[in-house]
């Protein structure tokens, strides 16, 4: 899952590479051109910088997806032979608290995430499992950043999971849904909910810090200076029973009689977007905006801020719209309960819509309610008291050492019964080295 491996030593987000501040490496889908997944390491390290951390982005296989504003990855193996003590180790969000399913089964639609062999088995655990065995290793904090766990887990992942989240310092999740699958598995019972940290990007980028973005990205694509954009996404999962010809002959009706100019926007070209711009785009008759070809995260958000409507399959393209104030409209096909889990939580349940037809009848409604501010205070307080918990724990990295060293333990014994028996175990050590004869030095 990702591109190559970095070296251990990549700088951190706003970070130097002679600055030695305290380290939290933070775990996620964070080597693939996907603008949600890519945000969580920004409004991290905003945040926490605050407190005197900052944030190092790990990933299973490493590397950099490319994108400018993002930060190179650490390899899940560098985050284990990382020589000095880091602060803490921060999972997540997003959806990525998976078991037994390989990657490129977790993402078949991505042109980044071939299969590459051992990695493409362990990459979704080691979005998780990985991260908090090498805080045990460290002996350091064990936090999670509000990630969704999409389905239940069975068999020895459910007693992995509920091992790792007994011996962390602090735990959030991003939906009750989550909330209820993760108790089951965990003695715990002061798991939080905390509203996605997109909900505050507008405190990470103000819209007037973006306006020579959007300008120049205007000029990139040929667009007038005036002009009045609709963003639009496309995910192809979320077209169901619908044609892209019947969308488009939609898309143009509207667009002809609001005069707005229809911006197809590749939130995630890492998971097939841009394809599903060109396509459509080919398929439309009125003058339209493809952005098949993103910048990066800060681009994408200055389009969207700029915005008159957005619509669309992407999550994090209509929490930024309600971030910015921008009348939003989020087609659930599938219903992930990540969205409904967030339109609930600001109070907008109303913007949920069940596929494309429902999404675009509703256009002129919320084209008429207009910008307002979508996010309640009540979510930015309770993202306040996250991040203050996170910096508490990372305090007190003593606090839950012997819940570590009892994870570490259950990691081993699982690890036996598989059908490896010590051979799980003891093979690295006889693969360190060439074979020695018996009696020899070690």
């Amino acid at each position: 899952m990702g591109l190559p491996a970095v070296r251990v030593g990549a700088p951190m987000i706003g970070q130097s590479a002679g600055d030695h501040g305290r380290r939290v490496f933070m775990a996620g889908l964070f080597d693939l051109r996907n603008y949600g997944d890519l945000l969580f390491p920004l409004l991290a390290d905003r945040r926490l910088a605050q407190y005197g951390y900052r944030i190092q982005p790990v990933t299973p296989a490493g590397g950099s997806c490319g994108w400018a504003d993002t930060t190179p990855c650490i390899a899940l193996e560098g985050l284990f032979a990382e020589e000095g003590q880091p602060a803490g180790v921060l999972i997540g969000g997003g959806n990525i608290v998976y078991g037994g399913v390989r990657g490129n089964h977790l993402l078949p639609n991505s042109p980044e995430t071939a299969d590459r062999g051992e990695l493409a088995a362990w990459g979704p655990p080691g979005l998780w499992l990985g991260p908090a065995l090498a805080a045990a290793v460290h002996d350091v904090p064990i936090l999670w950043n509000a990630p969704g766990l999409p389905h239940p887990l069975a068999g020895h992942w459910r007693s992995l999971l509920g091992s790792a989240l007994d011996a962390s310092d602090y735990v959030s999740v991003r939906e009750e849904m989550s909330r209820s699958l993760a108790l089951e598995t965990s003695s715990r019972a002061d798991i939080r909910v905390v509203p996605d940290s997109a909900a505050e990007l507008a405190r990470l980028w103000p819209k007037a810090g973006l306006a020579a973005v959007y300008r120049t990205l205007l000029e990139r694509k040929g667009a007038r200076p005036d002009v009045r954009i609709w963003a639009i996404h496309l995910r192809d999962r979320s077209l169901g029973e619908h044609s892209l010809a019947e969308l488009a002959r939609e898309i143009d009706r509207i667009a002809a009689r609001t005069g707005l100019t229809p911006a197809l926007v590749a939130i995630g070209p890492g998971l097939g977007d841009a394809t599903m711009v060109r396509e459509l785009n080919d398929r439309l008759t009125v003058s339209a905006l493809p952005l098949d070809d993103p910048a990066g995260p800060r681009e994408i958000a200055a389009l969207i801020s700029h915005a008159h409507l957005y619509v669309g399959a992407s999550l994090h393209g209509y929490i930024t719209a309600a971030a910015y104030g921008v009348p939003g409209l989020l087609v659930a096909r599938p219903r992930h309960r990540k969205f409904s889990g967030f339109v609930s939580q600001i109070g907008r349940s109303g913007d949920l819509k069940g596929d494309w037809c429902a999404a675009l009848d509703a256009v002129p409604p919320a084209l008429a309610e207009g910008p307002s501010a979508r996010i309640p205070d009540e979510v930015h307080a309770r993202l306040d008291r996250h991040w203050a918990a996170i910096a508490a724990a990372l305090s007190n990295p003593a606090r839950s050492r012997a819940a570590r060293a009892a994870f570490l333990r259950t990691v081993v014994r699982l690890g036996l019964r598989t059908p490896f028996g010590p051979a799980w175990l003891l093979s690295p050590m006889l693969r360190s080295r060439a074979h020695q004869r018996p009696g020899a030095s070690a």
